[in-house]
């Protein structure tokens, strides 16, 4: 979301569009990635989103209001996302998408684990989507 609001922003001004938004969390990402690379194949497209549909100018106003960021947000419905302007179908799904269950507010309100800056980070040990993939590596 930083990188949404910094990316609109004008001096204390946050310019975006207020498009809707299906936003994920990354541990319901990859856990979405696990199950697709190790089921059946789907012969096709398979789209992933978050739990709720929110306009993106809101979702960030409450980001930057959860960090305490005085960065105030203005909608535009003609502001550029990473260069293009959007609609309310630019950023959602299609029909049947895979729905993760994790929203935003959660995610927010997770704390985020610290590592020992001497110790090697290990994909496996503390994420469940990267031990599946681990294991079906291992096995073949």
């Amino acid at each position: 979301m930083g990188g949404i609001a910094q990316s609109g922003t004008v001096g204390q001004t946050v310019r975006l569009s207020p498009a809707l938004i299906q936003p994920m969390a990354s541990d319901d990402v990859a856990n979405a990635l696990a199950e697709v690379t190790l089921g059946a194949p789907v012969q096709g497209i398979v789209e992933i989103a978050g739990p709720e549909r929110v306009r993106l100018d809101e979702l960030v106003g409450r980001f930057l209001r959860t960090t305490k960021d005085p960065r105030q947000v203005v909608t535009d419905a003609q502001a550029r996302y990473f260069g293009l302007v959007l609609n309310d179908q630019s950023l959602v799904p299609g029909d049947n998408p895979r729905i993760a269950p994790t929203r935003f507010d959660e995610g927010l309100s997770r704390p985020i684990p610290q590592k020992p800056v001497k110790e090697a980070p290990s994909a496996t040990s503390t994420r469940p989507a990267a031990q599946k993939i681990a294991r079906a590596v291992l096995r073949t």
